[in-house]
C-alpha cells in the first residue's frame, strides 16, 4: 500500500536552480550530526541490542538524538521552499498519508504489517500515538 506523497515535478528545473542559489540554515543539522557520530556510538549499540531483543521498554528509556529533525527543518524551512507550494508541509503530508494507509489496511484486513523508522515509533510525536488518538488500540510487544 502506498504511504508516500506525490510531488509535482513540472517545474523541477526552476526549483533546482533556486535550490542551488539558496542559503540553507543547516548549521544545526551539521553540528548535531557530528555530535551524534562523536558521542552516540555506544548508545547506538545499546539501542540496536534492545531492538534486536524486542526490549521496547529499554528503547523508550534511551535518548534518541534527532539530528534528522534538524536536517529536515533546514531543508523544509528554506526560503526556496516557500516559493513552491508542492514542497510545503511535506512532513505533515507524509504523516497523513501513512495514517490513512494504515487505517485502510487495518479496516480492510484481518492482519496488517507496517515498517517504520525507529524515530517514528518512539517519542511524543510518534505514529503509534497518532493511531491511539484516532481511537485505535496499540499494544506494544512483550
Amino acid at each position: 500500500m502506498e504511504t508516500g506523497i506525490q510531488l509535482d515535478t513540472s517545474n523541477a528545473r526552476q526549483a533546482l536552480g533556486e535550490f542551488k542559489k539558496a542559503q540553507i540554515a543547516d548549521t544545526a543539522c551539521f553540528s548535531q550530526t557530528l555530535d551524534r557520530l562523536e558521542a552516540d556510538l555506544d548508545a547506538m549499540r545499546v539501542r540496536a541490542n534492545a531492538w534486536a531483543k524486542g526490549d521496547i521498554e529499554a528503547i523508550q528509556k534511551l535518548s534518541y538524538p534527532d539530528q534528522k529533525g534538524a536536517c529536515d527543518d533546514a531543508m523544509l524551512n528554506a526560503e526556496f521552499v516557500k516559493k513552491h507550494p508542492e514542497l510545503q508541509n511535506v512532513k505533515e503530508r507524509v504523516r497523513s498519508a501513512w495514517l490513512n494507509a494504515a487505517e485502510k489496511a487495518i479496516d480492510g484486513n484481518t492482519t496488517s504489517f507496517a515498517m517504520l523508522n525507529l524515530a517514528n515509533i518512539v517519542g511524543e510525536d510518534n505514529y503509534l500515538n497518532l493511531l491511539k488518538a484516532r481511537g485505535y488500540e496499540v499494544t506494544s510487544p512483550d
